[in-house]
């Protein structure tokens, strides 16, 4: 039986631990880097606990052991890296853990975080720093997700917590007094194109698609409707389906004419911006 000559061993726990004791010691170049090959592949198994001294071995590995003769391992081990993290990160955000999965993220070495190119990892993320607060490190990472997402429903929702992500940022940069006019310029630029995406969007989205999300994105699309910032698409989004709940009322389970139609009087509290709260109450008829 012929056997890959590329295929790197797995050492038990025993043997891992005496070569990440000693491996540096080494002063052999190529003894070093096929130790590290074999200590940094076993801590990338999916089964293998991460741990973010995983990260920074990955950046001496990496930074410090370079060329073309050191191929395929350089190769495969990079791939090998971007499915573990981008597992780990998905997993923690998926736990509400979202301090973890930043923190493995940020972990990494800068020239090591291109694996953040998968889409659903870029939600992932996206969705942790929202969460946490940090709204102007969510602004790539949600960019990212809606350029690749495939699913138009996820497309057009992370454009919605994009928006979203960009408001937070102006909001609470204006709360900060900051004077940074070209950063203020540039996000009130890509919240302009997102707002354009969105409506782009919304127009190839199926009438049940459209349905769901209304449900599943209310608050932010209202929160988007009550900023300062000027956007067109939400309130035409919400006004839409305000109308076409409204026509329902008077066009749905209506019975013979002269019969009284189906189901209570749709009655509704409306809250003014004034704090005021208005009861309309509407009856529904035969006619």
């Amino acid at each position: 039986m012929i056997q890959d000559k590329f295929l790197i061993p797995l050492p038990n726990e025993a043997t891992q631990a005496m070569l990440e004791s000693h491996y540096r010691q080494s002063r052999d170049p190529w003894t070093q880097f096929l130790a590290a090959t074999v200590i940094l592949n076993k801590r990338l198994e999916p089964d293998f606990p991460w741990r973010n001294d995983t990260a920074k071995l990955a950046g001496y590995y990496f930074s410090n052991f370079k060329g073309r003769n050191l191929e395929p391992f350089h190769t495969n081990l990079k791939m090998k890296l971007a499915a573990k993290m981008n597992a780990v990160i998905q997993k923690e955000v998926d736990g509400k853990n979202y301090i973890g999965a930043i923190s493995a993220y940020e972990s990494l070495p800068n020239q090591l975080k291109d694996f953040s190119k998968n889409a659903k990892t870029s939600w992932s993320l996206a969705n942790a720093y929202r969460l946490l607060g940090q709204s102007e490190l969510a602004i790539p990472f949600y960019k990212k997700a809606a350029d690749d997402l495939e699913d138009g429903k996820n497309k057009f929702t992370s454009l919605v917590w994009l928006a979203t992500s960009i408001v937070g940022t102006l909001d609470a940069t204006a709360l900060a007094n900051l004077s940074n006019n070209a950063g203020k310029n540039e996000l009130r630029t890509e919240l302009a194109r997102t707002d354009q995406k969105m409506k782009k969007m919304w127009q190839e989205l199926k009438e049940d698609e459209k349905r769901e999300l209304i449900v599943s994105l209310k608050d932010p699309l209202e929160a988007l409707v009550r900023s300062e910032r000027v956007m067109l698409t939400p309130p035409e989004i919400l006004f839409d389906a305000w109308k076409s709940a409204q026509l329902a009322l008077y066009s749905e389970n209506v019975g013979p004419g002269g019969s009284a139609r189906e189901g209570g009087s749709p009655d509704e509290i409306w809250h003014l911006p004034d704090g005021r709260a208005l009861r309309l109450s509407k009856e529904r008829h035969p006619l």
